[in-house]
């Protein structure tokens, strides 16, 4: 979802989506997209383009990246849901169930192959209301904010009509329910 950087508007992302990479990581990212284009005659690729995945398998020491293990972590560790920046900043939220799923199609699918695809679940979270699940999953955790983190995008959800053509996908797992199996 980097790749996308941040939009003065704040919409749903498509494939064709402007792109305006915000470090020298996601410009690696995005140039690695160029690669599969450039190669796929003769190696047949598909270039995948990854949201908030959540789920079993995180590792729970690093606390650099992705919302909700950063969040569940605290949560567990400390009895407290320290979060920077503003509740109402969203994450399109993807359990790694659907997204490995989508992974496996995207390299079974011959209509994926030489494509650029979204994987997220289209479905706009703030915050506050991620918070607020984990609260109630973990029994209940004050929710403490502070300044945000520079660079931090405010908000950013996957189209994924461009994703359901040639996979003919649908997530199986909602946000609630794998938020709730991932403080678990």
């Amino acid at each position: 979802m980097l790749v996308y950087g941040q939009h003065d508007d704040p919409v749903r992302v498509i494939e064709f989506s402007a792109t305006h990479p915000l470090s020298c990581y996601v410009i690696a990212k995005h140039t690695s997209e160029h690669y599969v284009h450039v190669y796929r005659d003769r190696v047949p690729s598909v270039a995948l383009r990854m949201f908030n995945t959540h789920g079993l398998g995180q590792d729970f020491d690093n606390l650099h990246q992705h919302i909700v293990r950063i969040v569940v972590a605290q949560a567990v560790r400390v009895g407290r849901l320290p979060v920077r920046g503003p509740l109402e900043r969203f994450r399109d939220l993807v359990h790694i169930f659907n997204t490995v799923e989508e992974w496996v199609r995207a390299g079974l699918e011959n209509n994926a192959v030489g494509r650029v695809l979204t994987v997220g679940s289209g479905v706009r979270t703030s915050v506050g209301e991620l918070t607020a699940m984990i609260s109630t999953a973990v029994g209940g955790c004050p929710i403490e904010t502070t300044g945000g983190t520079p660079g931090d995008q405010f908000g950013i959800t996957a189209s994924t009509d461009i994703l359901r053509a040639p996979l003919d996908f649908v997530p199986s797992i909602n946000v609630p329910d794998g938020v709730a199996d991932f403080v678990e």
